[in-house]
């Protein structure tokens, strides 16, 4: 299969504009795609793929007929490729068999559970779930019902469950009293873990790491991690969602030599299918009944068919080496343009899970330079989220197109920061982020900025209707996004303005005008096409004038 060519700025939007219009209106999470700071990045928002139509080996194509080289992979899920022959043959197989959930339990379950403690060194009793946090959160009252204990010292990011983000103020909906029972730690740092322990003396229930993110562990860390766990009595969790099978068959722990008493592995085990499994001693794993652990779909026979074909290829092929070596080869390259560009640039990580750095420049945030990065990687064909979970799938001539695409788009990034500072911040530019037909009238909501911060007055006219007044939106993106624009976070808007038009057969025509003092007033004219509503691509109004 060869690499895809550049991708331009497709000229027809239509289904990836109704099928956005159907998830704004269906979906809670409208935006729940996998790109991140899509309408800050998307310049204009044609660039940017919504919607895949279809997945093959390392490639994806979007519903409007573009293709990208996947080096996302769902977040690193898809550890062998999509649409993998043996995955697909298994899935086949087990589909006319009539798998799926049943009433009863399927061998399969065992099978792929002795796979796994064939593989996994801490592994001697296995219990699955769908998702990560599934699995985290049964480790977690393992931990609890086999020491009597409540607390939880941990590093890294574990998944949606309250027990974890009751730590983030961001996220609403969750019991303030449950934040004193889990508490963070720094990763290499023994001594304030020793004093975390000290601190809370007698009540620390489990440690649970990321053995590896960014940041390798330093030599004999893990080691005292586990040595220091045991001796205050508590347990080593490791959360391998990313490590398993990815850094090595065996994960963290096989790589460094160093067994938790718990790991969780999600991500990778059933090559996209949803399959998780809290593993561990068996004395730890047989409390499993009595701590409410238990799900209608666990033994769901479709994921285990795909997780059976995936451990059998690590078994037979060297996958997690293909891996290393597609990142090492990557990360030798990229240092190598950066060094010619004299770019503050690295990839930073285990090779096969990279991480894009940038570093901020006198009139550049690290931010931006990675938007435009990312968005010049999408306009040449290449599809990442700034970080880099190769797949089995890749090859020399991918990794050859790859660093084609990073050389363009890393001389565009040079070029940016070479011109003059006001360049960047010199013109008016917004986006509308979503448009709806309400009872009361049309609803638009978006976001705009003059280049020296937001506007003193929005307000949105419909046919000859008296001009409606948005009102303000905090926007905390905007203000970390833009940082060189001040009072960046005040720039979201919304408004709702009557209707006079866009009847049966009928466009409908507005236009928003945004005054500041002491700048020129910006105007954009806005056409909604007959039969979009309640459709909208997030545009960007930079050219004053948009048809949706």
């Amino acid at each position: 299969m060869s690499a895809p060519e550049s991708n331009p700025p497709s000229s027809d939007s239509k289904r990836t504009g109704h099928w956005l219009g159907q998830a704004q209106r269906l979906l809670g999470d409208p935006k729940g795609d996998r790109l991140i700071d899509r309408p800050l990045l998307a310049t204009p928002s044609k660039s940017y793929p919504h919607f895949v139509a279809e997945a093959e080996g390392f490639a994806l194509t979007d519903i409007e007929g573009r293709r990208y080289i996947d080096w996302s992979n769902a977040e690193g899920s898809v550890l062998l490729g999509h649409r993998h022959p043996k995955v697909t043959e298994a899935l086949l197989a087990e589909v006319q068999r009539g798998g799926s959930t049943l009433t009863l339990m399927h061998t399969l379950e065992v099978e792929v559970a002795a796979l796994l403690v064939d593989l996994v060194p801490c592994a001697e009793r296995v219990g699955f779930g769908k998702h990560g946090s599934d699995v985290l959160t049964a480790a977690l009252r393992l931990a609890r019902s086999a020491t009597g204990r409540d607390i939880i010292l941990h590093h890294g990011h574990h998944g949606f469950q309250d027990w974890y983000q009751c730590r983030n103020d961001a996220v609403t909906g969750i019991p303030s009293v449950l934040r004193t029972l889990i508490q963070p730690v720094p990763f290499n740092d023994l001594a304030a873990l020793e004093a975390s322990f000290d601190r809370f003396e007698g009540q620390v229930a489990a440690v649970l790491i990321d053995p590896m993110q960014l940041e390798a562990p330093e030599p004999g860390y893990l080691e005292a991690v586990a040595e220091q766990t045991r001796r205050r009595g508590a347990l080593l969790i490791f959360d391998e969602m990313v490590t398993g099978l990815r850094l090595a068959n065996g994960g963290a722990q096989e790589a460094f030599g160093v067994s938790p008493d718990l790991c969780c592995l999600a991500r990778g085990l059933a090559n996209g299918l949803p399959l998780a499994a809290v593993v561990g001693r068996e004395e730890i794993m047989r409390r499993l009944p009595s701590v409410g652990y238990g799900m209608t779909f666990r033994g769901e026979t479709l994921s285990l068919a795909a997780a059976k074909a995936v451990l059998e290829t690590l078994q037979r092929e060297p996958v997690a080496p293909h891996l290393r070596r597609c990142g090492e080869k990557i990360r030798s390259c990229f240092l190598d343009v950066c060094d010619r560009l004299s770019l503050r640039c690295d990839l930073l990580g285990f090779p096969a899970r990279l991480t894009f750095s940038f570093h901020d420049t006198a009139t550049w945030s690290w931010q931006d330079i990675r938007a435009l990065f990312l968005r010049e990687c999408l306009r040449q064909g290449v599809l990442t989220d700034g970080n880099l979970l190769p797949s089995a799938a890749m090859n020399d001539d991918v990794i050859e197109a790859t660093m084609h695409t990073f050389e363009i788009a890393l001389t565009r990034v040079s070029e940016a920061l070479r011109e003059p500072p006001t360049r960047a911040a010199s013109i008016t530019e917004g986006f509308i982020e979503s448009v709806s037909r309400q009872a009361h009238g049309l609803h638009v909501t978006g976001w705009l900025l003059f280049p020296e911060g937001p506007a003193d007055r929005i307000e949105l006219q419909s046919g000859t209707r008296t001009q409606t007044t948005a009102t303000p939106v905090s926007r905390p993106d905007l203000a970390n996004a833009l940082p060189q624009v001040a009072g960046a976070g005040e720039g979201g808007f919304s408004v709702c303005v009557p209707l006079t038009q866009g009847g049966e057969g009928e466009d409908v025509e507005c236009t928003l005008t945004a005054h500041r003092t002491g700048q020129a007033e910006f105007h954009c004219w806005i056409r909604i096409r007959h039969g979009s509503l309640p459709v909208v691509t997030p545009c960007s109004m930079r050219s004053g004038a948009l048809e949706l």
